[in-house]
């Protein structure tokens, strides 16, 4: 996440891209936790699905389900978080 915020970015878009930032930390910390350690593993680590099986002991296609469910919850946290401002 920290290519989120850039040196080139104006003051106006380094805070949208900040509170986007913890948006998503908060809305990440609401999943249960194997979604969380994929979706961190994943996204944030660069660690293929392969190794991510791998290192849990879970089957590739789990790894996929999880990453798939994990979006999908986000989607709708963050969609949740924005109606209620």
């Amino acid at each position: 996440l920290p290519e989120l915020i850039s040196r080139a970015c104006n003051p106006a878009e380094k805070l949208d891209k900040e509170q986007l930032r913890r948006a998503v930390d908060l809305a990440i910390e609401q999943l249960p936790q194997e979604y969380q350690t994929v979706v961190r593993l994943f996204y944030w680590f660069e660690v293929p699905v392969a190794e991510i099986a791998e290192q849990l002991g879970t089957p590739q296609n789990t790894i996929k389900s999880w990453l798939h469910r994990a979006r999908k919850l986000l989607a709708h946290l963050l969609d949740e978080k924005d109606t209620t401002r």
